[in-house]
């Protein structure tokens, strides 16, 4: 799957994020597909949940 359009979209909304920009990431897989390798997928699942733990309130 070509990653273009997650770049176009990711930068479409980075003037939403001008004031914390850390709340804002594009992380690419180089040389990965569509159906993503299990190495790739864990990295993947590990960016996501830290970000929900740095970011949303658990209260």
């Amino acid at each position: 799957m070509p990653p273009h359009g997650a770049r176009e979209f990711h930068k479409a909304l980075e003037p939403y994020y001008a004031k914390a920009p850390e709340r804002q990431r594009f992380i690419e897989f180089e040389g990965v597909g569509h159906f993503m390798p299990e190495e790739a997928w864990n990295r993947l699942w590990n960016n996501v949940l830290s970000w929900f733990e740095r970011f949303l309130d658990r209260k």
